[in-house]
């Protein structure tokens, strides 16, 4: 298989209902099941801090078919535009936008809109640079503790809360 280039920068998915224990050590491994995704979105390379986003993410996609790497795959987009042109106000078009993406059945963690032209920011975007919006709906439940796990680095504290939920079923809270 190929390689990765350096500059890409994306996000780690966890597959079905793997823990984050699992996931972080077999990111660190070079054989084996991999439950993980690695998403990327943005390629920054040696020239791309300068160039618009949309140059960056064709060449964010040429580098990954040619990595040929199974878990590593560019975020799916859509290209819509908000204009002096279009009927919609911005409010409007971004309330479309928006009612698209909570209406599939396959979204993952979030939704985010970018600016085409807009240039690549080390850290997170601010409303102000109007370069890029994340929207990331919250979800909560309640959960009862049902027990807890031991911390192998510190003995005299606790590990992490074992919890079941009717939502969520059961997991782990902390280390």
């Amino acid at each position: 298989e190929g390689t990765l280039k350096p500059g890409m920068s994306g996000e780690i998915l966890l597959q079905d209902e793997t823990s984050f224990h699992e996931v972080s050590g077999a990111v660190r491994t070079i054989k084996g099941e991999y439950p993980w995704l690695f998403r990327m979105f943005d390629w920054v390379g040696s020239e791309g801090i300068r160039q618009p986003y949309h140059e960056r993410l064709n060449k964010l996609n040429h580098h990954l078919n040619l990595a040929e790497q199974p878990n590593v795959k560019a975020v799916e987009y859509g290209r819509s535009y908000a204009d002096e042109t279009s009927e919609d106000t911005k409010e409007e078009w971004f309330e479309r936008v928006l009612k698209d993406w909570t209406e599939r059945d396959d979204r993952v963690e979030g939704l985010v809109i970018r600016d085409a032209n807009g240039k690549y920011k080390n850290g997170r975007t601010t409303i102000a640079e109007l370069n890029a919006f994340k929207y990331c709906p919250l979800e909560d439940g309640d959960a009862q503790v049902i027990g807890i796990t031991e911390n192998t680095v510190h003995p005299d504290r606790i590990g992490a809360l074992l919890v079941e939920s009717e939502k969520f079923g059961k997991f782990q809270i902390g280390s």
